[in-house]
């Protein structure tokens, strides 16, 4: 094996080790976000998703992406990446608050009614 194989190893090996991370992660995340729902059901609080809330996260997460690239200098994943991989993160951690309800009023004898 060459040694630029066995730099290539070593380095999808670490990637490997930080998507597991990630993974560790997301499912704390997760986890936690269950609780807030638990929460804001005690409460009765009809408002589970907070879109100012969503914002407030992913605008503080590029603030600090953007300051962390500047020291870097090297890799800056772009904005729009980062602000839809948050998206993703923070909707699949919101429907674990509040299981989503969808309502379709179709045509009249549609049965409409049954696929509710």
């Amino acid at each position: 094996m060459s040694e630029h194989d066995r730099e290539l190893k070593r380095l999808r090996k670490a990637i490997d080790a930080i998507d597991d991370q990630l993974m560790d992660l997301i499912r704390q995340r997760a986890h936690l976000a269950a609780r807030v729902g638990e929460c804001k059901q005690s409460r009765n609080e009809a408002h589970f998703y907070v879109p100012s809330r969503e914002a407030a996260i992913i605008r503080r997460l590029l603030q600090r992406h953007a300051e962390m690239a500047d020291r870097e200098h090297r890799t800056r994943i772009p904005d729009e990446a980062l602000h839809g991989i948050f998206r993703e993160i923070i909707g699949a951690c919101l429907a674990l608050e509040h299981p989503m309800r969808i309502a379709y009023l179709g045509p009249e004898g549609t049965f409409t009614h049954a696929a509710a």
